[in-house]
């Protein structure tokens, strides 16, 4: 079984001066340590209020924290923080596009998994990486995702990585 590490990116919008509405600063982290997301907002009472009604609800690792005039929302899941997080309406709205990506990244393609995340306000940088099953081919696994990534104007960088773990 083939083991492939693959990165995804995607060249942010840029914010006009004024902007109102809540920004995605930044989504960080990794598989083994946890992901957070920074946000930037006039108020957070809401969004607090949508953290702790969510980690109730769904059982969720879902918390968050003040950090000078941001707020880190932060889990041990990119899917669950970005489950969450799709209930926002970020601006630019190419953030939104971002976290409806990862929220649905475990159901793309059979074996595939989140291996560690890079946002800021340039763009993203997904590594993930996929187990191939014996006979597929890294062509097969991204012709699966293009409609994905086209909807959410996302690029495939060469693979990282392609190692036969059965040898």
């Amino acid at each position: 079984m083939a083991r492939l590490l693959f990165e995804i990116a995607k060249k942010m919008e840029k914010m006009s001066l004024g902007q109102g509405g809540i920004r995605l600063s930044s989504l960080k982290g990794t598989r083994e340590t946890g992901v957070s997301m920074v946000l930037v907002a006039a108020r957070y009472e809401e969004l607090k209020e949508s953290v702790t009604a969510y980690r109730m609800m769904k059982g969720a690792s879902l918390n968050y924290r003040s950090r000078g005039k941001s707020l880190e929302i932060y889990s041990e899941s990119l899917t669950t923080l970005c489950d969450f997080a799709k209930g926002i309406s970020f601006t630019p709205d190419d953030a939104d596009d971002v976290v409806e990506f990862c929220a649905g990244l475990e159901g793309y393609y059979d074996g595939l998994s989140f291996e560690s995340v890079s946002m800021d306000r340039n763009s993203l940088s997904l590594i993930l990486s996929c187990q191939l099953e014996e006979g597929a081919s890294s062509d097969s696994l991204y012709q699966a995702l293009m409609p994905m990534l086209v909807k959410f104007n996302m690029g495939v960088i060469k693979p990282l990585e392609n190692t036969d773990e059965g040898n």
